[in-house]
């Protein structure tokens, strides 16, 4: 690692390289000789970050691509909307939970608070985890709102 001093801080800097692709996760070990801090996510949203004994901070997460990704010239310069029927209205609860198996062998995760925070399987056992605590699945969570509710917005 390497120093710099800018005002009163000091900024240190790293170069990782990556073996694979996926999502890295890590924390900082800090020490001044005689104590030993780590350094890490503070809220489990990736928030400012918190110095606490080892093993008491949450991971912080790195999604590593690979090296030949390019995001398609059609792409640069566009505007996607994204449109979930599933958090519109339930208009319809006979239907909640006719695609419990829509991904396959996965089957989603039902929610029935509107306000939850989505999991977060990665860090949701962490102390100071704010996120909902699921069936530890990525981007499985269901909210039951259909397109009957959407065609009436």
């Amino acid at each position: 690692m390497s120093k710099e001093q800018k005002d009163e801080y000091y900024i240190w800097t790293a170069k990782y390289t990556p073996n694979e692709k996926g999502m890295d996760k890590y924390y900082f070990i800090v020490s001044n000789g005689s104590d030993v801090k780590a350094y890490g996510d503070d809220d489990g949203l990736y928030g400012k970050g918190k110095a606490d004994e080892l093993g008491k901070v949450m991971y912080y997460g790195l999604n590593v691509y690979l090296n030949d990704f390019k995001t398609p010239d059609w792409m640069k310069n566009a505007v996607i909307y994204h449109i979930f029927p599933d958090r519109f209205y339930n208009g319809d609860r006979n239907n909640d939970y006719a695609q419990k198996l829509a991904r396959g062998f996965l089957p989603y995760e039902f929610y029935d608070d509107w306000y939850a925070i989505p999991e977060i399987p990665s860090i949701e056992n962490n102390d100071g985890y704010k996120g909902t605590k699921g069936d530890g699945e990525w981007c499985n969570e269901m909210y039951g709102g259909d397109i009957r509710e959407l065609l009436k917005s």
